[in-house]
C-alpha cells in the first residue's frame, strides 16, 4: 500500500483522509478522465456510452421545436423536462422560465435543436402528454419549419 508523509512527517496509508493527497496525484487522477466524465456524478460518468450526441456539433439549419408550457409550480419542473430534451438527443438552445408567488403558476418556453433528436414528431407529442399527465401541464409544442 501507498504511503505519505505530511509536512510533521508523520506517515499515513493513502486509503486516509484525501486531504493528504498531493496535488500531483489529484491531478494525475483527473487527467484520466474525459472532460465530460469531470463534469458529471461518477455513477454517469463511467457508463455513458452515447458521446456522439453529447460530440455533435449544432447545425444552425437544423429544425428546433419550441414548447411551451404552465403549470402549478413545482420542484424538478425545469429538471424534468431538460432531461427529457437530454435522453432524446436534443440541444437546448433558449430556455426561459418564470414563477408567479401570488397564483402559484409557472410558465416555461424552451426551443431545442431537432437536428439529432431520437423521437419524431408524433412521438414527442405521445411523450409529452405523459409529462403532461405526471405534472399537470398545459403545453403547446411548435416547430420551426411548419
Amino acid at each position: 500500500m501507498k504511503q505519505i508523509t505530511d509536512p510533521l512527517r508523520k506517515t499515513y496509508p493513502l486509503a486516509e483522509p484525501l486531504f493528504f493527497r498531493t496535488a500531483a496525484s489529484r491531478l494525475a487522477e483527473a487527467s484520466s478522465l474525459t472532460t465530460m466524465q469531470r463534469r458529471l456524478p461518477r455513477h454517469q460518468a463511467t457508463n455513458r456510452t452515447d458521446t456522439a450526441a453529447m460530440n455533435a456539433i449544432p447545425n444552425p439549419d437544423a429544425p428546433t421545436a419550441t414548447l411551451l408550457i404552465s403549470c402549478k409550480d413545482r420542484p424538478g419542473l425545469v429538471a424534468r423536462m431538460s432531461n427529457f430534451i437530454f435522453v432524446n438527443g436534443g440541444n437546448i438552445l433558449d430556455l426561459d422560465q418564470h414563477s408567479e408567488i401570488e397564483s402559484g403558476l409557472f410558465f416555461m418556453r424552451v426551443v431545442w435543436s431537432m437536428s439529432a433528436f431520437k423521437l419524431d414528431r408524433a412521438a414527442i407529442s405521445s411523450a409529452l402528454a405523459v409529462i403532461a399527465g405526471e405534472y399537470g401541464l398545459t403545453w403547446e409544442v411548435t416547430f420551426s419549419d411548419v
